[in-house]
């Protein structure tokens, strides 16, 4: 499915800056910051990525992601879910892991505590090092 269809279909309009955005992280297909995200797109302005982003994120297409650093990265997530990743601590290599049963992780986490009755999402990041930083 193409960008545009994708944003109407989760009831936004398609315009250029959006597309624009949700493209360059479709293609990029590594979580990237704000920062990258104009660097690589210089004439859109800062407060419109971050209006753009928020928005995908509230739509549940835009997938955020805290890779240990203290910045937040973003993905584009168009089915709602994302896959995980694991990060080299030393070059920042950083590789995705798409095998992931979120279902059975969170049974297992709902048998392990008393106080919660669902689990509405989860976050999960791998760090050590690539085999070029060994």
């Amino acid at each position: 499915m193409e960008i545009a269809q994708i944003l109407r279909k989760a009831g936004l309009r398609a315009t250029e800056t959006r597309i624009a955005v949700f493209s360059f992280l479709h293609k990029k297909h590594l979580p990237l910051s704000i920062a990258d995200i104009a660097a690589a797109l210089p004439k859109i302005d800062t407060v419109t990525i971050y209006r753009t982003i928020a928005t995908g994120k509230e739509l549940g297409i835009i997938k955020e992601i805290s890779l240990g650093d203290g910045v937040l990265t973003y993905e584009f997530a168009p089915d709602g879910h994302g896959h995980h990743h694991v990060v080299c601590t030393s070059c920042n290599k950083i590789e995705d892991v798409t095998s992931c049963n979120e279902s059975l992780l969170a049974r297992q986490a709902l048998r392990e505590v008393s106080g919660f009755a669902a689990i509405t999402g989860h976050s999960l990041e791998f760090f050590g090092l690539c085999k070029k930083c060994i």
